[in-house]
């Protein structure tokens, strides 16, 4: 195929699959007429892929990766995993796959998030609003036309993670900070997610102090082996503070580790999950990533998000900007479920190192200021 034509064909997908989520997530009561949308890059993409030619190693790459999502999905029914996987189908094989899918990403991600503002500031889409106690005055708080006031930054953040990713060679580190914190302050002021945040001052910190936390083994190994070290500390505080629902930490914690006592004692860990057909489940909100996959989707589930993180750790830690993108959403997820394609690109991006030739393994290790 013509390299132009491959080009839009790889946007067109990438835009309608963002739309997507988007559309959702702006009118929840046509989600049934937005999936046709699925429908048809899923025909397109099938088309597409199918003029490809695929090693055997690939083809048993291909065949783990469709393993894992139908155990997630027949579990908790979720297209993330396989819309992740089309994607890197589509980059895989490019020298740049990953920079040449975060381009189009970021771009689509960008636009779409001003639309969702814009759309808000003229009355067509609802603020989700709720309060918080703030110096002892009680604030109000916008979602600015997203689902949810913490929703803003978590579209947000992966649009500057995926620009940090994508120029880390060249990129003006004091003027990205800068540009990143006012936008911050602005998006803070209204949904006064003090998740969003805090992320925000961890980027900073981690750009600052790259060359002393990333040459850090502990560090490299904690966000290496993140899946259990963030797991297991997430059990540990919710057996610790859960208990007391007016616990100083756990107020401090929105209530996190108290929803995922809860969930720990009434469905327990399983290696299939507890699936989508228990509503209850899914009204307890754990606001946590990592308990998200290991109690919904199961610990089978779990140890394949594990596994394909340790396979394409050693390709992240190769730059320190790439690990500072990764050690983001590892904490990020400590405290959202961020596991949405949209929102979270990194399982993406782990699949094309997975499925990349051994030849195109290599990440060249560059740090410029």
């Amino acid at each position: 195929m013509n390299f132009n034509k491959k080009r839009i064909v790889q946007f067109i997908i990438i835009f309608l699959l963002l739309l997507y989520k988007y559309l959702c997530m702006w009118f929840k009561n046509l989600n049934n007429y937005f999936s046709l949308i699925v429908i048809f890059v899923m025909i397109l993409s099938i088309f597409f892929l199918l003029k490809e030619d695929y090693s055997k190693g690939v083809i048993k790459k291909i065949i783990i990766i469709i393993i894992f999502y139908l155990i997630t999905a027949y579990v908790v029914g979720t297209i993330d995993i396989i819309v992740s996987l089309l994607f890197a189908l589509l980059f895989y094989k490019e020298k740049d796959g990953e920079k040449n899918f975060l381009k189009m990403f970021i771009t689509i991600s960008a636009v779409l998030f001003c639309s969702t503002i814009f759309l808000y500031c003229i009355g067509i889409l609802n603020n989700v609003s709720s309060r918080r106690l703030v110096n002892g005055e009680m604030m109000g708080r916008y979602s600015l036309g997203f689902s949810h006031v913490n929703a803003v930054f978590m579209y947000f953040l992966p649009i500057i993670l995926g620009y940090l990713y994508l120029n880390n060679e060249h990129i003006n580190t004091k003027l990205f900070l800068a540009i990143v914190d006012i936008i911050s302050l602005i998006l803070y002021k209204y949904s006064l997610c003090r998740t969003g945040i805090i992320l925000v001052i961890l980027i900073n910190i981690f750009i600052i102090f790259r060359k002393i936390l990333f040459t850090s083994k502990v560090f490299k190994f904690i966000i290496k082996h993140s899946y259990f070290i963030f797991g297991i500390l997430s059990i540990v505080i919710a057996y610790q503070v859960g208990n007391d629902f007016n616990s100083s930490i756990n107020k401090l914690l929105s209530y996190r580790p108290y929803y995922v006592l809860l969930n720990l004692e009434r469905f327990g860990i399983h290696f299939l999950g507890y699936g989508v057909n228990n509503v209850l489940a899914f009204n307890i909100m754990m606001d946590n990533g990592y308990m998200t996959i290991l109690l919904a989707y199961g610990l089978i589930s779990y140890i394949f998000y594990y596994y394909f993180h340790l396979k394409a750790f050693n390709d992240f830690s190769k730059n320190y900007f790439y690990l500072i993108v990764l050690s983001i959403f590892s904490f990020y997820m400590i405290f959202e479920n961020d596991v949405l394609y949209s929102t979270n690109f990194i399982l993406t991006i782990e699949f094309i190192m997975f499925l990349r030739d051994s030849s195109k393994k290599g990440v060249k290790y560059i740090d410029e200021d």
